[in-house]
């Protein structure tokens, strides 16, 4: 009898292996039950949230004038590194560095297709501060504080104070 069962190999089905089988069931029922129950909790947070900001859930990205506009109700911003990734995130929030400026519109006298600096100043102003910066390297540090207080800025907010330097 043995010697049938290994040439069958797992499709032999007896009535113990069936058993054990069904012995998971129980068990697999409660993750699902449990994942569904998380899915209803997290659409219903999802929801709300959308409902608050007055957004529907297939509407686009940008949340139009949702930034409050007083000086006490600004954000204020701090980086931690300004290599190139984080100049870049400080640009988007509206700081650019002058030379950056400057060769932007070297680009697009050059090319007119190039669009980076009407891209940059026909940003929103987010209502953002830039007050501190922190880098390992000095120069990168100069650039961020040469940044948080340019003329030239997204939206036309006014310029900053220069950001604080900090070393750790």
């Amino acid at each position: 009898m043995n010697d049938d069962i290994k040439e069958t190999g797992w499709l032999t089905m007896t009535r113990r292996n069936l058993l054990k089988s069904l012995i998971a069931v129980p068990v697999l029922g409660g993750f699902v039950l449990e994942y569904l129950r998380k899915r209803a909790v997290d659409d219903a947070r999802r929801q709300a949230i959308l409902s608050e900001l007055g957004v529907t859930e297939g509407g686009p990205a940008v949340i139009e004038n949702a930034v409050s506009r007083p000086p006490g109700k600004r954000v204020r911003l701090g980086i931690i590194g300004f290599g190139w990734e984080g100049e870049n995130l400080v640009r988007y929030a509206g700081f650019a560095h002058p030379d950056w400026i400057d060769d932007a519109r070297k680009r697009a006298e050059e090319d007119s297709r190039d669009k980076d600096l009407e891209v940059y100043l026909g940003q929103d102003d987010l209502n953002i501060e830039f007050t501190a910066a922190c880098d390992l390297f000095d120069v990168r540090t100069d650039r961020a504080i040469a940044a948080s207080c340019t003329e030239v800025r997204s939206g036309g907010g006014p310029a900053n104070q220069p950001a604080k330097r900090y070393r750790h």
